[in-house]
């Protein structure tokens, strides 16, 4: 970690100078890896992009229970090409024992940068944390994978337009099943439409408003593929217009690991499609 703090501090008072910021970067260019292939020259630009301008950069961190990412916004300080080393701050908003979880179970954690082309996605492995009570916290990151991307998701999102909209039956306790039309869905959730009556008191019920409200639903593909999924409300809306209607938003709750896994195919299959891509 120091090694990385202190190759920043070096190149950061250069790169506050007229000129000095594009000497480093060919300087940067011209090294090569020590692991695999060397970076390719836009990911190092947009590294020194972001530190010389103390940019804030996005950090994705899985939840082993819910399968999802969490997200936060952090700041890279520094970077070491040769080992692959990113430095960022530790962000207030995530727990901190999430990032000691993913570190002891070599979980890989995503760092984004927006970038001119889109998205800059770096996968890494948490290789140290310097968490101490009452003063600033550092990880350091070795990345492992990049890619870039025009979508701001990690995962990709499918979208459906009438009348191609898969049906999903949406089950409150105690109360009729209600038929939903699929709007769109990621590894995370989905988005439904129900036309008609407002129908939010029959999702959320009695339920206090500091719990979660959680349905059970089936999303219903075509007549050989159902996908039973428990699902979590985050937003339930009633409009007016163009016609009365509803849109519910959910949140895929801890799907179980067969189910995660068809609809990862799934999705992954209809976003090649550029019917569906979203």
């Amino acid at each position: 970690m120091k090694r990385v703090a202190n190759l920043f501090s070096r190149f950061a008072k250069r790169a506050n100078t007229t000129g000095a910021a594009q000497r480093e970067f060919d300087k940067l260019c011209a090294q090569r890896s020590i692991k695999g292939e060397p970076w390719p020259h836009s990911m190092l630009y947009a590294l020194l992009d972001h530190c010389s301008r103390r940019t804030s950069v996005r950090l994705l961190v899985l939840d082993r229970t819910t399968l999802n990412y969490n997200h936060a916004q952090t700041m890279l300080i520094g970077f070491d090409p040769d080992t692959r080393e990113l430095l960022i701050d530790a962000p207030t908003n995530i727990n901190l024992h999430a990032l000691v979880d993913a570190r002891d179970a070599n979980s890989e954690v995503i760092l984004q940068l927006q970038v001119e082309q889109g998205y800059l996605n770096i996968t890494c492995s948490i290789t140290d944390l310097s968490l101490q009570k009452g003063r600033q916290a550092y990880v350091t990151l070795t990345a492992t994978q990049h890619a870039v991307t025009s979508n701001r998701r990690f995962y990709p999102r499918v979208s459906f337009s009438h009348p191609s909209q898969p049906i999903v039956k949406v089950s409150p306790d105690g109360k009729p099943a209600l038929q939903f039309k699929l709007m769109d869905i990621s590894r995370q959730g989905a988005k439904l439409m129900f036309q008609g009556r407002d129908i939010r008191k029959d999702i959320t019920g009695a339920s206090d408003k500091k719990t979660s409200t959680i349905l059970h639903t089936e999303f219903i593909f075509n007549d050989h593929f159902t996908l039973p999924l428990r699902c979590e409300l985050v937003q339930a809306k009633y409009l007016r217009t163009p016609g009365c209607h509803n849109q519910v938003r959910v949140k895929f709750y801890r799907p179980e690991p067969t189910a995660q896994a068809q609809l990862d195919e799934l999705i992954g299959l209809l976003s090649m499609d550029e019917q569906f891509a979203a």
